[in-house]
């Protein structure tokens, strides 16, 4: 039988509990993405797998909010990409 919900009524929590989501970590999800990247350094491979842990933490919980989302990820690639330096304000 299929359920129907309201759309202003659902939570990412609704769908965890009542619709046994889960999260999946596959690393070969959307492999076309993953063509033609550069190489990274060690340093950056570091900040990227905890800025992934980061993210996961953060959805692990709903809901996700966006201030914290944006401090934890978005900022700190911008900040590591050099988007803060001159000549950008």
């Amino acid at each position: 039988m299929v359920q129907t919900l309201q759309t202003r009524n659902v939570t990412l929590r609704d769908l965890i509990e009542k619709f046994q989501m889960q999260l999946v970590r596959d690393e070969q999800f959307l492999p076309k993405w993953q063509s033609r990247l550069p190489n990274l350094s060690e340093f950056e491979k570091q900040v990227l797998n905890k800025v992934k842990v980061g993210y996961f933490n953060l959805v692990a919980d709903p809901p996700v909010l966006e201030k914290p989302m944006q401090l934890a990820i978005v900022a700190l690639i911008l900040f590591l990409e050099g988007f803060y330096l001159p000549p950008f304000l």
